[in-house]
């Protein structure tokens, strides 16, 4: 979310409670927008300018629903709360219904169409409170300067003014192509005369803790990468694949060498095929299923030893008898 210019913030269970504090503050605030938050870092959150509860995932249980969306609504305050619901996950949703003794009610999903009137529409607000509040003398002076100077129509110019005012965010939603399946060849070109695409090592993985939105996140944030333009990241226990666009290879490990993710020195490089064969850590699993083995073992001699005396005893004692 960061990487696409939200002003979210994190908050779970690893976080200490003046990190949490923090957050809420600039919650309440305004310096922060959206709140990605785990089930027990957001209990007990109650901050006035929470409008929606969106459940990413579904809740196990009805009752950790019920502790989610009282987040917002509270106090007399009306708000709105969104779940996610697969067609395997309608069973839990009846169960959450019954629960609450309230029907959820089925949303239809947006289309780009409407993604795309929402953003015009929230464009000519901008414009029309411009037009309304500000003092606009000088730019009406500058308009008529560029009319003269360009020989164009001052239509054309307050388009151009409102294209550059959109920034990097364009009213019309563009759908990015689905990823083609992976080969074994850590660079492919698409025969379809789109970008070349390059994976790359990263020396953390599960171990480390790392998330994909770390990777995001650090390759936009230190590389100055759009975070739409990464491609799949596929997270092991000690190292990460990322697919990446070529033209941005060379960026990407000029700018983060020496990088740190989730708090670990991170080593950046071209992947090849040997990585993306890779076991996670086998000598790990081999070393523990082994001493698990030893253990069973010992039990086994220790019990076999603690019964063989009190055997003979009874023996000799039935034989001396």
């Amino acid at each position: 979310l960061q990487a696409r210019g939200y002003a979210a913030e994190a908050m779970h269970g690893d976080m200490s409670q003046s990190q949490r504090e923090a957050v809420i503050r600039r919650l309440r605030g305004g310096q922060v927008e959206i709140v990605v938050a785990t089930d027990v870092a957001a209990r007990g959150l109650d901050v006035e300018r929470i409008t929606q509860v969106i459940n990413y995932d579904m809740p196990n249980d009805p009752e950790v629903y019920v502790h989610r969306i009282g987040r917002t609504g509270r106090a007399g305050r009306t708000g709105t709360a969104v779940l996610f619901v697969t067609a395997r996950q309608q069973r839990m949703k009846m169960e959450i219904e019954r629960y609450t003794n309230q029907r959820i009610e089925p949303m239809r999903m947006p289309t780009k169409a409407d993604v795309a009137r929402r953003r015009i529409a929230q464009f000519k607000e901008r414009i029309h409170n411009t037009l309304r509040d500000e003092d606009l003398d000088l730019y009406l002076t500058l308009v008529g300067e560029l009319a003269e100077e360009s020989g164009r129509d001052i239509a054309e110019i307050a388009a151009a003014a409102a294209r550059l005012a959109g920034g990097d965010k364009p009213l019309e939603v563009v759908v990015a192509p689905e990823p083609e399946p992976r080969t074994s060849s850590p660079a492919a070109r698409s025969t379809s005369g789109e970008s070349e695409i390059t994976r790359l090592f990263f020396d953390v993985g599960h171990h480390s803790q790392v998330r994909p939105a770390d990777i995001v996140g650090a390759i936009a944030n230190e590389a100055n990468v759009p975070g739409r333009a990464i491609g799949a990241i596929d997270i092991q226990d000690r190292f990460t694949l990322v697919d990446v666009p070529t033209e941005f290879v060379e960026q990407i490990l000029e700018s983060m060498r020496g990088s740190r993710i989730r708090n670990h020195n991170t080593n950046i490089r071209r992947a090849n095929a040997r990585d993306a064969s890779a076991p996670t850590a086998p000598v790990k699993r081999a070393a523990h299923k082994a001493a698990s083995k030893a253990k069973k073992d010992d039990r086994k001699e220790f019990k076999k030893n603690a019964k063989s005396p009190r055997k003979k005893a009874a023996k000799t004692q039935k034989k001396d008898e």
